[in-house]
C-alpha cells in the first residue's frame, strides 16, 4: 500500500514538473513572438518618422515665398492692384452665410 502510494505521489510530482515546463516554455515563446512584433512595428515606426521628415521638408520646400512668387509669376497670378480692391459694409443685423458670420455690423 506504502508503494503504491509513493509511485502515485512521485507520478503527481513527475506530471506538475513537466506541466510546469510546458507552461514556462509556453510562456517564453509567447514572449519571443511579442518582441518580435514589436521590433517589426518599432522598424515601421522608424520608417514611417523618417517620411514624414521627408514630406515636412518637402512642404517647407514647396512654400518657400519666393519660389511661390516665381511660379505664380510664370503663370500670370499677379497682386491685384489696390484700386481694384473693395470694402463692403453688411446692413446692421445681418448674418452672412458665408465663412465669416456678422452679427451687427462693427
Amino acid at each position: 500500500m506504502k508503494q503504491i502510494m509513493f509511485k502515485s505521489t512521485v507520478l503527481a510530482i513527475v506530471l506538475e514538473i513537466i506541466l510546469l515546463a510546458g507552461a514556462q516554455v509556453g510562456a517564453h515563446n509567447w514572449l519571443l513572438s511579442l518582441s518580435m512584433k514589436e521590433k517589426v512595428l518599432l522598424e515601421q515606426q522608424q520608417e514611417l518618422c523618417w517620411e514624414r521628415n521627408d514630406l515636412i521638408a518637402e512642404i517647407s520646400e514647396l512654400l518657400i515665398l519666393d519660389r511661390l512668387e516665381n511660379i505664380g509669376g510664370r503663370l500670370g497670378l499677379i497682386p491685384l492692384p489696390l484700386e481694384r480692391h473693395a470694402i463692403i459694409r453688411l446692413p446692421h443685423n445681418r448674418i452672412d452665410t458665408g465663412d465669416v458670420n456678422v452679427a451687427n455690423g462693427n
